[in-house]
């Protein structure tokens, strides 16, 4: 089976996003789709911690993350009558990024998008995984279209960054 793309990345939330940008940034074709029409509009992820801004920095997009943020230097955790369970704070990791950041998953998701966009690759948007099946020779996708059309992808590989109700 001829492929179409080494890799299909489903989901364009913070995961899908860098996903798709390692692998153009290391050389691998991919294409990434995601059902919705644009990034959330939730926060399902407001948290950013050191490791994280680590390996955004490592490709020059942490700068960007913390201008936009708010840096949380410590936090506290409280019992539900209102009692301090745990204080904790952050200034002595051992990292570059002393910090929590806390910034909106849409924030997040529209900076990696960008830097994605960047590379060559843009979010196919309103684009969804209805099926696939797998063989030896690689991975049959079914996608449905914006206009109500479907595309058979052929890859190498299928990614599933579409959350805990994926169809993977």
């Amino acid at each position: 089976m001829a492929t179409d793309t080494q890799v299909l990345v489903v989901g364009a939330g913070p995961v899908g996003l860098f996903m798709a940008a390692e692998l153009n940034r290391h050389g691998v074709s991919c294409r990434i789709v995601d059902k919705n029409d644009g990034p959330t509009h939730d926060s399902r992820a407001a948290s950013i911690q050191a490791r994280t801004l680590e390996i955004l920095e490592s490709v020059s997009l942490a700068d960007e993350f913390v201008q936009v943020g708010n840096i949380c230097h410590a936090a506290a955790t409280y019992s539900s009558d209102h009692k301090l369970i745990k204080y904790l704070t952050f200034d002595e990791l051992d990292s570059a990024f002393p910090f929590v950041l806390q910034l909106p998953q849409s924030q997040t998701e529209r900076i990696v998008a960008r830097y994605l966009a960047r590379l060559g690759t843009e979010v196919e948007r309103r684009v969804e995984l209805v099926a696939f099946e797998q063989d030896e020779d690689g991975v049959r996708a079914a996608l449905q279209r914006p206009d109500g059309g479907q595309e058979t992808a052929h890859v190498s590989y299928l990614i599933a960054c579409d959350g805990a109700h994926s169809p993977v």
